[in-house]
């Protein structure tokens, strides 16, 4: 925890359990290996991508979270999304943070492709069995409604590929 406030000082309110999930999704890296591919990229689009694409690793890390609950719960695993507490809290965070990312990726450069990758990722969580069932299905619901427009679009088209894969939670 001291390392990861010493990382980003001006974190300080971030619970560590955050910072965690955002340092362990690889979206950042990827993001700024495509950045480093492109010939007219300023350090201005390094500084931005280095800033907003923490905040889509931990939305990764919390949505993968949220879907293997259960199963990380029956597993005796570490569950990022169990820190919160109650379903409201999940749910509320969730969104919180669905909605940052949005807003975020549209400040980059060619912040429609950020955006497509965003609403891809938001809807291959949300396709899952378990992101609709109960009471999850409100915060999915809510969560598809900060997210890019295009998240809606996409979520039949994967449910789709998840059947004809046979890609089950389990």
């Amino acid at each position: 925890m001291c390392w990861a406030h010493r990382e980003h000082p001006c974190e300080n309110a971030t619970p560590w359990f955050e910072l965690s999930g955002a340092a362990t999704a690889s979206l950042t890296v990827h993001a700024l290996l495509a950045l480093a591919s492109e010939r007219h990229a300023t350090p201005l689009d390094i500084a931005r991508t280095a800033s907003v694409y923490p905040r889509l690793s931990l939305l990764a890390t919390m949505l993968d979270s949220y879907v293997d609950q259960g199963q990380d719960i029956d597993a005796g695993l570490h569950s990022y999304i169990g820190h919160y507490g109650d379903f409201t809290q999940i749910a509320l965070r969730l969104t919180a943070i669905a909605s940052e990312s949005t807003a975020a990726v549209s400040t980059l450069r060619r912040g429609d492709n950020h955006a497509a990758i965003l609403a891809s990722m938001i809807a291959l969580y949300l396709t899952s069995d378990q992101a609709r069932v109960g009471t999850r299905r409100q915060a999915t619901d809510a969560v598809l409604q900060v997210a890019p427009q295009v998240t809606r679009l996409l979520m039949p088209a994967l449910r789709i590929w998840r059947t004809t894969h046979r890609l089950t939670d389990a």
